[in-house]
């Protein structure tokens, strides 16, 4: 390409964007003229009293779970003078990683970069070069977003965009910097059920924010609570992954910031990998059996308007003698009630168990071995094949794309982008029956069945399982993350006739001695009740002689039990021999008439250190069918536990069918125009079925002639 060329390609693109940014001037003008009269006068009123419940946690039996203890959900920040309870170091790591020129800005409540860079990748996105847009946003505009548009949950409108961009202004021009970060501080929700960041503090760690003591501990959570703002869920529900990664980022930029310096950023990212560890206000003083349960608990109390500094008393539908005997189970120090010998746990390695009542939806029991109570609860992980059942064969069988005969692919395939999917093992089965697809847990048919539906087919069903999302790729078909408590109760609807109950600890509360009424669990039909039928069918395929698993989690009660296992793989950069010999996720989930239970035993990150050993199977398989039948016997002891029972109710499909026009006789015009209107798309064929079907027709003319002879067909 020549100079003269190159010249004129610059100078054609810097013309083109010379003209968009004028437009997006002119535009940027029109809009703030078009919104400004939705822009809010915010005014700060700080609240100057703290918010503390006293709570009283019992099991359904009225054992104590948890004795009386204070814990605060709100605490004002003060950043200066007597009474400050928010240290200088905290606010110097959180102005650097959120927002690093709140002090030294000149254009009041906005940033002419950060709008640049979200308006940049706000286009990216739509033209699909980009993920998603990034925020941009100063700590000004997120305040007016907390005020007044409803904090992670304001949509992300243009229009909306440019409001808060107006209030954020209108903030900065009237109040200080610390009148602002005080206020910004005050509605932060780093947790589920606190509110401010001194809250958090207490509510994560039990110890003093304010410390004189700099240890590299300290530092460490310093940063940790420091970059909780960007994802509070997903730092504290996977602390152990991305929320130490997130405290280890944010240590870079103090770092970076001169807020630490090298030998403190050193040893504050060793203490993040070693010592750095939740110690939630609510488990302090409690057995470490009840800690995961009562984690949840207070997750679920979250969610209730309760009277501030009022004592709570909360019963609930655990058993104490059932939490005490599955922490053993969790601990693999319980007895081995399988007929199949029983391999240790890994060093590092980590349990979760959850279990839900099939009909109610009533959360029995929750437990782990690890010191983050929030793994059996809401921590992710990859489902490997536990998946397959809810995403692949229940949306194909719902949408009569197969049946329980239905021949499926037993051969290795590949994506559509031509990655190869192999079966366990590397090897092909060439056509094989659904039972057997399923039963031995086949890729390649999982595959199949995903593609047979749609997005919208497929959340028809996984939203009332509580386990949806905005969009499926094809490696979802093996490998797709849930929680242990959402994999259990999405297992019940399967067992409860396609009927999914939303789960609930909670069976009664009383404040200061009044009870509270409440809402009645939600139950959803999730699948129809042939579909669940079909489930059950096939998963019990499972635990035959001939399905992959022959020897484990055998069935005790005659056609009420069905469970499916799931192994996860290490990603390519996982170190040996993990990425070939072992996996991070291993998974046993099971439904029976009594009780629903996922369980799981992986590793702690994704690096490879931990591991499963999956090479030989039965090593992996024996440890996490050792947590299932030791919980699904053991929870339902004393049930009923009979047969499935289906009553044939079907799933209302409306939502995603157009609606035929009603004809009458003689047809109006009203009726001719909706039969115009109504205007299905005819059923296309792909050419590889045209050309099987051409392939076969053939097969069967040649065949026809010589039964019925040459002129027969």
């Amino acid at each position: 390409m020549t100079k003269k060329i190159i010249l004129r390609t610059l100078s054609i693109f810097f013309l083109v964007l010379l003209f968009f940014t004028a437009v997006g001037a002119v535009g940027a003008v029109y809009l703030l003229n078009k919104e400004s009269h939705n822009a809010h006068t915010i005014e700060l009123k700080p609240s100057p009293q703290a918010i503390s419940q006293s709570f009283t946690i019992t099991d359904i039996n009225g054992e104590a779970l948890q004795e009386s203890s204070n814990i605060y959900k709100y605490i004002p920040a003060q950043l200066s003078g007597k009474e400050q309870n928010i240290p200088e170091l905290y606010i110097k790591a959180l102005v650097a990683v959120e927002d690093s020129d709140f002090y030294s800005r000149k254009t009041k409540g906005y940033s002419i970069k950060g709008v640049s860079n979200a308006i940049l990748s706000e286009v990216l996105t739509r033209l699909h070069l980009a993920r998603g847009p990034r925020g941009g946003s100063t700590i000004d505009q997120q305040l007016a977003k907390n005020i007044a548009h409803g904090g992670f949950n304001a949509d992300k409108s243009l229009s909306r965009k440019i409001v808060e961009l107006i209030d954020a202004h209108s903030l900065a021009e009237r109040y200080s910097r610390n009148e602002i970060l005080t206020s910004y501080l005050d509605t932060l929700r780093l947790t589920p059920d606190t509110i401010g960041p001194g809250a958090a503090w207490n509510n994560l760690f039990s110890t003093p924010m304010m410390t004189d003591e700099k240890t590299p501990l300290y530092i460490a959570q310093i940063a940790y609570l420091a970059g909780l703002g960007q994802a509070p869920s997903t730092y504290v529900q996977d602390f152990s992954g991305a929320g130490k990664q997130r405290a280890l980022t944010v240590l870079a930029v103090m770092k970076s910031s001169k807020i630490i310096s090298e030998q403190e950023y050193k040893d504050s990212a060793e203490a993040v990998k070693k010592e750095l560890k939740l110690n939630p206000n609510y488990t302090q003083g409690i057995p470490h059996a009840y800690q995961a349960y009562i984690a949840q608990v207070q997750k679920e109390l979250g969610q209730l308007a309760l009277p501030r500094n009022a004592k709570v008393v909360v019963k609930t539908y655990a058993t104490k003698g059932h939490l005490d005997y599955l922490e053993t189970v969790a601990n693999h120090t319980a007895p081995d009630v399988s007929n199949i010998p029983r391999n240790e746990l890994p060093e590092g390695a980590l349990t979760a168990i959850s279990v839900v009542d099939t009909k109610t939806g009533h959360i029995l029991a929750l437990n782990t071995n690890s010191d983050n109570p929030q793994l059996p609860i809401s921590s992710v992980r990859s489902s490997g094949s536990t998946i397959k059942p809810l995403l692949d064969y229940a949306p194909a069988l719902e949408y009569g794309y197969i049946n329980e005969n239905s021949i499926l692919n037993g051969n290795a395939t590949t994506y559509a982008n031509g990655k190869p999917l192999m079966n366990y093992g590397g090897k092909s089965y060439g056509p094989v029956p659904a039972s057997f697809a399923l039963g031995n847990s086949l890729n390649s048919a999982a595959l199949q069945t995903f593609d047979m539906t749609n997005d919208d087919q497929k959340n028809s069903i996984m939203r009332p399982l509580g386990i949806a999302s905005h969009h499926y790729d094809q490696s979802h078909s093996i490998s797709y993350d849930f929680s242990p408590l959402q994999a259990a109760s999405a297992y019940s609807a399967i067992g409860n006739d396609g009927v999914r109950v939303t789960p609930t600890t909670i069976a009664s509360v009383s404040v200061n001695g009044q009870e509270v009424p409440l809402s009645q669990a939600e139950a959803q039909r999730a699948m129809s009740s042939s579909t669940a039928r079909s489930l059950v069918n096939l998963m019990q395929n499972v635990t035959q002689p001939n399905g992959s698993e022959p020897l484990a989690a055998q069935p005790q009660w005659p056609n009420a039990f069905a469970t499916k296992s799931g192994l996860s793989n290490f990603p390519e950069t996982a170190t040996e021999p993990a990425r070939s010999q072992g996996a991070p996720d291993a998974w046993m989930a099971a439904t029976s008439t009594g009780v629903s239970t996922a369980v799981w035993v992986g590793s702690p990150d994704m690096s490879g250190k931990y591991y499963i050993p999956a090479a030989p199977i039965e090593q992996e398989n024996n440890m996490r069918v050792y947590l299932l039948n030791n919980t699904i016997r053991f929870m339902n002891e004393g049930r009923n536990v009979a047969p499935f029972t289906f009553s044939g109710t079907a799933l209302s499909h409306t939502p995603l069918l157009p609606e035929l026009p009603q004809l009458v006789s003689p047809p109006t015009p009203q009726a001719i125009q909706q039969a115009k209107a109504f205007n299905a798309a005819a059923p296309t064929v792909t050419p590889k079925l045209e050309e099987f079907y051409q392939e076969h027709r053939q097969d069967k003319l040649v065949e026809a002639r010589s039964v019925y002879g040459a002129n027969e067909e």
